[in-house]
């Protein structure tokens, strides 16, 4: 988590390229791919870091993914709602939708992917309930 932290610092500083850097890293963690609510927030902090390089879309698919790795979205959480509401005003509420949904429908492996890490199963590490019933 401190990686995330750091992560979204530079992101505000303009360091965007370490910020990105930082995020793989915490995606690239052994065993990150077992723990999914960690990697939401790290999806999360990648999302943050897209919107800030401009890369409107890859920020709203991301911030999607956060919902298929952590199987919820924590409307309350204050970076939830400002990248919310930074995402609506940037591409509209119909585009943020599709392309938040995009994010969201990801089996668990595409959404790692996204982020950069580990996207392997493990065999103590089976796919989400919520995720076969998509498919």
């Amino acid at each position: 988590m401190v990686l995330v932290a750091l992560a979204v610092l530079d992101a505000d500083d303009g360091e965007v390229e370490r910020a990105g850097a930082r995020i793989a890293e915490a995606a690239a963690l052994p065993g990150a791919n077992r723990d999914m609510p960690v990697m939401g927030h790290v999806a999360l902090a990648a999302a943050y870091v897209a919107l800030l390089n401009g890369d409107l879309g890859l920020a709203a698919r991301t911030f999607g993914a956060a919902l298929a790795l952590r199987g919820t979205e924590e409307r309350s959480d204050p970076q939830v709602v400002q990248l919310r509401r930074r995402l609506t005003e940037a591409l509209g509420p119909d585009e943020l939708d599709r392309l938040y949904g995009e994010g969201a429908a990801l089996p668990r492996q595409q959404a790692m992917a996204l982020l950069g890490g580990d996207a392997t199963p493990t065999p103590a590490d089976p796919e989400p309930p919520n995720q076969a019933l998509r498919r």
